[in-house]
């Protein structure tokens, strides 16, 4: 499994598409090749979790982390 973190959506404004464009293709082609499954929590959370430009809150983090556990059991399960 491939986790794309979340990024704070005001750090995500100043990533250019064409470098999101192709780092998506990479990991895609990378899904692809190795049957890889991707979790995107790029743009999932709003700037009320986030205490800066990179890093989430104890909010944030408590909601993530569970949201990829409960993610990763569902995936789990479908092996």
């Amino acid at each position: 499994i491939i986790v794309k973190i979340p990024l704070n959506p005001d750090l995500l404004k100043e990533i250019s598409n064409e470098s999101k464009n192709n780092f998506d293709t990479f990991l895609n082609g990378m899904s692809r090749k190795y049957n890889i499954i991707i979790l995107d929590y790029t743009s999932s959370y709003s700037n009320f979790y986030f205490y800066d430009g990179h890093h989430l809150n104890a909010n944030g983090k408590k909601t993530f982390s569970r949201n990829l556990g409960l993610e990763v059991i569902r995936i789990i399960g479908e092996v």
